[in-house]
């Protein structure tokens, strides 16, 4: 099925990891020039997509010859609910984790959408985080706090930077069941939140 072959590709991504950092020396090297669609699709599987939908901005044009036409929608990478509370997530497969290059951050026309779909979604409900999700090395703490970004447009909008540990993620994707990194996640935020 389309599920075993999926979990099959993720523990064949995992193997590779350790290999490469094992004792052994392997002799072949596998690659994609897309893994950030591999990042989103990990994102998505371990922390969820709950009904997300009904959260897509969208937009209709209208034209002069009285044709309504659909413009088109954005979606959010993934919605946490918790409580009566939803946090935004958005996956970006971006180098800032290794290199701490302001420019391997997420840019304008991420921030923007990022604060678009905190607009949506507050219409809904109430957003208790919005974040960006960001790959990191860091086995021991699976995840850390990077920074975050105000609008200058919109003083009440904050956007976290979180990292999370890249190889955690594999593996919490290959297990149905375990979610610790979800409960991680969502106890930083909280802690940021109230602070």
């Amino acid at each position: 099925t389309l599920l075993d072959h999926k979990k099959r590709v993720l523990q064949a991504c995992l193997s590779i990891l350790k290999l490469s950092h094992g004792a052994q020396s392997g002799k072949y090297v596998f690659g994609t020039e897309n893994f950030h669609l591999i990042w989103e699709r990990l994102v998505e599987k371990v922390f969820g997509a709950e009904k997300r939908e009904e959260y897509y901005p969208s937009a209709s044009w209208r034209l002069w010859d009285g044709n309504i036409c659909n413009g088109g929608h954005l979606r959010p990478d993934s919605i946490i609910e918790n409580e009566n509370n939803l946090i935004i997530l958005d996956s970006k497969y971006y180098k800032y984790g290794v290199t701490k290059k302001l420019s391997d951050l997420p840019g304008m026309e991420s921030i923007g959408k990022q604060i678009l779909y905190e607009y949506q979604v507050s219409n809904h409900k109430l957003v208790a985080a919005n974040v960006f999700l960001l790959p990191v090395n860091s086995p021991k703490e699976k995840v850390i706090l990077l920074g975050s970004v105000e609008p200058s447009w919109d003083k009440g909008s904050r956007i976290l930077a979180i990292g999370i540990d890249t190889r955690t993620l594999m593996s919490e994707a290959l297990e149905t069941s375990n979610r610790k990194l979800k409960n991680l996640l969502i106890g930083l935020i909280s802690e940021i939140v109230r602070a």
